[in-house]
Parts: C-alpha cells; structure tokens; sequence
C-alpha cells in the first residue's frame, strides 16, 4: 500500500448549491402554499394528497440529499498500490474495484479548495456537453468514470498517481 484515503466525511455543500438551495426552498414553499390552500372546506378532499408528492420531493432536495450523499461517501475507501488504484464501495457498499495503472488512458484532477480535490480516471471534459464541469446531482455518484472523490491533499496523490502511472508505462 502506498496510500489510503476517504472521501471528505460529513455534509458538504457544493458549488452548484448556490442553485439548488435556492430552487429547492421556493420549490418546497411554493408547495406548502399549495398545501395550505388546498385544504379549503369548498375544494375536494383530495386535492392535498396531489401535492403530497412534490412537497417529498422538495424536502428531498433541501434535506435528503445531503444525507444520502454523506452516507455514500462513508462507506467508499481508496487504496494505491504500485500497480493499481482499488476503489471499496464506490457504487455499492460492498463492491471492491481494482483500475491497474496500466489500463489508465487519462487521469483528471479537480481542485475544490487548497486541501480538497477529486481525481477522476478518465476523460470527463466534454461529457454530455458539460464543458469540463464535474458537478453532479450529488445523490448519486454519477460520473461515467471512476473517481477518488474529495480526498484531502488532492495535488500530493495525483502527482503520486501520474509518478507511478509514469513508472507503469516504462515498465511495460
């Protein structure tokens, strides 16, 4: 083993939560509202069972998420050996995935702060018209390729992954 890591632990507020945050309370109110009024003695009785379903989903998107996020990222831990990065958990909590170093076309690295970063294994800069943005709906780990996801001391692990990627390649 020469690393071990965790993605960073508890809730984290992303980048695109200056979207959703906002969205997700005018959603949730504009659903309450609904709720309040449709309780009326002169309208049918069902009528609040109709927006029962959007106020779960605007609770989701102010609460939920971010729950189910910390609780994916509890259960993943990275290991680097000098052949491969091993990935536990990553999809599901009890999967174990090895990427060898010499099956690795290309590696990105993401930085979300001085400390913090993700490093995908994989080109990511033009999917789905995305542009070079990594930013997900955070309930699901969605990426289309493997990631070592906002791990500590990103730049010291990706130059440590591109040394042995490196000394991979000349070996082969």
């Amino acid at each position: 083993m020469v690393w071990t890591g965790r993605p960073k632990q508890g809730i984290v507020f992303r980048i695109n939560d200056f979207f959703l945050v906002p969205f997700s309370l005018a959603w949730t109110i504009g659903v309450l509202l609904f709720e309040f009024a449709a309780f009326h003695p002169n309208l049918p009785f069902f009528l609040p069972l109709v927006g029962f379903p959007f106020l779960l989903i605007g609770l989701f998107l102010l609460f939920g998420r971010y729950v189910m996020d910390k609780l994916r990222r509890k259960n993943i831990v990275y290991w680097i050996t000098d052949q491969r990065i091993i990935i536990k958990g990553e999809k599901f909590k009890h999967t174990l995935r090895s990427y060898p170093f010499a099956e690795m076309e290309h590696v990105e690295l993401y930085l979300h702060s001085k400390r913090y970063g993700t490093i995908v294994l994989g080109d990511e800069s033009d999917i789905g018209g995305r542009g070079g943005k990594i930013e997900e709906l955070y309930w699901v780990n969605s990426g289309r390729y493997p990631r070592l996801e906002m791990i500590e001391n990103v730049q010291q692990v990706f130059d440590m992954i591109m040394r042995l990627r490196n000394e991979s390649e000349a070996c082969r």
